[in-house]
């Protein structure tokens, strides 16, 4: 603190964050503001100060950056929407998933990435949403920066924030799961054109001993369908 005084001298005038030594020990930050005064010939006088203790707000600072480092670090995309369907704030998963830096990102609309976005169901679901705090679970695509296309799960949930409306979209890339179930429905077709063929009867069961499908074969050794599928042994 002395030396921020003898620096004041040369200065006239200074404004920032110090810190004070309390009674019981600890450092207090301050906001503060330091006037140099001088005498007619220009010869340093006194020093005046402002000081405004400053915990409270970096207690606050400190909690709004771990909200952003939270926002930033979780592992969906979060896309904050005005009504209008205007990109407001985006995560960093946000905008690694559509290829996009965060500038870029938020001059775009939901028009500009959404394919299948309609204006008039975006303007009905914010005016239901308002009025009953609807949350909304669905399955659409996003068109990244390189065209691409996207399969992705998205939940939409309605929020006031000083009176104005708002959606926050979290956004989970399921091209992995997409893949995965059309690999189970290529390897199902496999497995029927396979059965269908067979000259031998096939009957297949679930985990539970049930009967869940029966070839050609098996109906013409005189089996009725709607007496086994779906039975046990």
């Amino acid at each position: 603190m002395k030396r921020l005084f003898q620096l004041r001298w040369l200065t006239a005038f200074w404004r920032g964050e110090s810190a004070l030594l309390h009674r019981n020990g600890y450092e207090l930050p301050v906001s503060q503001c330091i006037v140099a005064h001088k005498d007619e010939n220009g010869h340093p006088k006194f020093l005046s100060t402002i000081m405004r203790e400053i915990s409270s707000d970096k207690t606050r600072a400190e909690q709004l950056k771990l909200l952003e480092h939270a926002f930033n670090h979780i592992g969906e995309a979060v896309y904050l929407i005005s009504r209008h369907a205007q990109l407001i704030q985006v995560n960093k998963e946000a905008c690694r998933l559509l290829g996009y830096d965060q500038q870029e990102l938020l001059t775009l609309s939901l028009e500009d990435i959404a394919p299948d976005f309609n204006t008039q169901v975006w303007t009905d679901f914010c005016r239901t949403a308002q009025n009953q705090a609807l949350s909304k679970t669905f399955e659409t695509t996003l068109r990244c920066q390189s065209g691409v296309l996207l399969p992705v799960e998205v939940n939409l949930n309605h929020i006031i924030y000083h009176d104005q409306p708002f959606i926050m979209a979290l956004v989970r890339d399921i091209s992995e799961r997409k893949r995965m179930e059309n690999l189970l429905i290529l390897r199902e077709r496999e497995f029927r054109t396979l059965a269908d063929s067979l000259p031998d009867p096939l009957c297949r069961y679930d985990c539970e001993t049930r009967r869940t499908y029966i070839n050609p074969a098996w109906l013409k050794s005189g089996g009725i369908i709607d007496d086994v599928l779906g039975k046990t042994f």
